[in-house]
């Protein structure tokens, strides 16, 4: 699966780009602010329906412009090809495959698997746990069909259940929720500890992992593991104290470990972006291994924090992955391991982009 033509109109400070991508190894080179970001965004819009960093409407839309439209083709092989239309506008966002349209992003990230490796990349490790579940839960949608409809389920009774917590304390009506929600939860914890399992598979052969042997990512389920149901019935006074539902996967985190103690606050930012990073290329080789569809990598601003020899096995690694790749730099000279590789080179200058 990789993306071929791209027709970008009004994104960000790009006005106009009509590109035709190759399949392999695509480097887009140019100053900072020069729009190289935005036609990684294009891509992730098409794939998602969001840009890489989440942004209002007024800054995906090039100013003085209604509206901002990317479309792409993206190739499966065998004659398959399919068109999607991305357009954002003030009255929101339209999104259409081949002219048919499309109500839930999840049939995109169906359709279209896509992995993004930036400068926040170690955020997944750094911040709230809700990071780390959106990262599992988004990997599953692009496996698993029905896991959305277990997600929205499962939220669907975490609401109800909370509404009756903090409205008619009713135990009785509670429980029909309580129910829903645990059939719901169970299918997702084990969706995500799946996941886990794959991911720990790759940190094994991690570029760190001679330095700090034992790393892992430790998966809690949001209880303490056994009967759900039974310790929700059990928790019922303290969350009718509290008004909301404290047990349950909406309460999960994963937890970076070496030697099962946590050890997050011991790296330094470089290692933890290598190690965010091999988490997303463990989640690639997951999906390629459910559906057979090799996720495209975009892989924006791989220099920071990284000497050159780490950075270049980094690199060394994501290409071995195969399928389509892009990469930004600054110039040529910044990435000579990239650019020798390079199938394409995609120069921006001015808000323009030549190849």
């Amino acid at each position: 699966m990789h993306f071929s033509d791209l027709k970008v109109d009004n994104l960000r400070c790009v006005g106009r780009l009509r590109s035709v991508l190759n399949p392999g190894v695509n480097l887009i080179v140019g100053e900072n602010g020069s729009g190289k970001t935005t036609f990684l965004d294009a891509l992730n819009l098409t794939a998602s329906g969001r840009t890489v960093n989440p942004l209002n409407t007024r800054d995906v839309i090039k100013d003085g412009s209604q509206a901002a439209r990317v479309a792409v083709s993206v190739d499966y092989g065998n004659n398959r090809t399919i068109d999607v239309l991305v357009v954002k506008s003030k009255a929101g966002t339209k999104i259409t495959i081949d002219n048919k349209l499309v109500k839930s992003t999840s049939l995109l990230a169906q359709l279209i698997p896509l992995i993004c490796i930036n400068s926040e990349v170690s955020s997944i490790l750094t911040s709230a746990p809700l990071a780390r579940r959106t990262l599992l839960d988004r990997t599953m949608f692009h496996v698993k069909q029905d896991y959305v409809a277990s997600w929205i389920e499962y939220r669907r009774a975490l609401n109800q259940r909370n509404g009756v917590l903090r409205g008619t304390r009713d135990r009785s009506q509670a429980r029909f929720w309580t129910e829903r929600l645990v059939g719901a939860g169970l299918v997702i914890d084990a969706c995500r500890k799946e996941v886990i399992d794959k991911i720990n598979e790759y940190l094994i052969d991690g570029l760190i992992h001679q330095e700090f042997s034992g790393i892992s990512l430790e998966y809690y389920s949001g209880w303490s593991g056994g009967s759900l149901l039974e310790e929700l019935e059990k928790d019922w006074d303290k969350d009718l104290d509290l008004g909301y539902t404290r047990l349950g996967i909406h309460r999960a985190d994963a937890r970076l470990k070496v030697n099962n103690k946590e050890f997050t606050r011991r790296f330094s930012r470089g290692q933890l972006k290598v190690v965010a990073t091999e988490i997303m290329l463990g989640l690639s080789r997951f999906i390629l291994e459910k559906t057979g569809l090799q996720p495209v990598i975009m892989v924006d601003d791989i220099h920071s924090e990284l000497d050159a020899s780490m950075r270049g096995s980094l690199v060394e690694k994501i290409l071995r992955l195969g399928g389509q790749k892009f990469f930004t730099a600054i110039d040529d000279n910044l990435h000579p391991e990239i650019f020798k590789k390079a199938d394409i080179v995609f120069h921006v200058e001015q808000e323009k982009i030549y190849s």
